[in-house]
């Protein structure tokens, strides 16, 4: 059997081009509200339905891993970092008691404490502390055992 009229050129406009010819009523019919699609063209659009409910269970089910975050989060190469709401500082940038800039000096500390295994000091003065010096001796006692 021959395919209507009015599905002629449907392989090149795909499920959506059919499915809004249909929706308004633009078939090639001679103005007819009525849209036929033939057997062949039905079953088409239907592994193509599967297909997308496979790719949309998969997406739902999935993690994505981001990279590259400077130019993720750099505001002038990329539309997701458009914060809305009141403007407030980043964690660990202002603090009344920790003091300012913490957040950039975290790394340090921690790259000092593993370095400091080696080297069997701290650049950071740290003897004012007791829960420091404990969790660098935890530290060590994790290295040695590595060892």
């Amino acid at each position: 059997a021959a395919a209507p009229a009015n599905v002629a050129g449907e392989a090149r406009r795909g499920v959506l081009g059919s499915a809004l010819q249909w929706l308004t009523g633009n078939g090639a019919n001679n103005g007819a509200k009525s849209y036929e699609l033939s057997p062949t063209t039905i079953q088409d659009h239907r592994r193509q339905i599967e297909l997308f409910k496979t790719i949309l269970g998969t997406l739902r089910k999935g993690a994505l891993l981001l990279d590259e975050v400077d130019l993720i989060l750099h505001p002038l190469k990329s539309e997701l970092n458009w914060p809305l709401g009141h403007k407030e500082p980043l964690d660990f940038t202002r603090s009344s008691q920790l003091g300012n800039g913490l957040r950039w000096k975290i790394p340090f500390y921690l790259l000092d404490a593993v370095l400091s295994f080696s080297v069997g000091r701290t650049v950071a003065d740290v003897t004012y502390s007791q829960e420091a010096l404990a969790i660098l001796s935890q530290l060590h006692a994790a290295l040695e055992e590595g060892k």
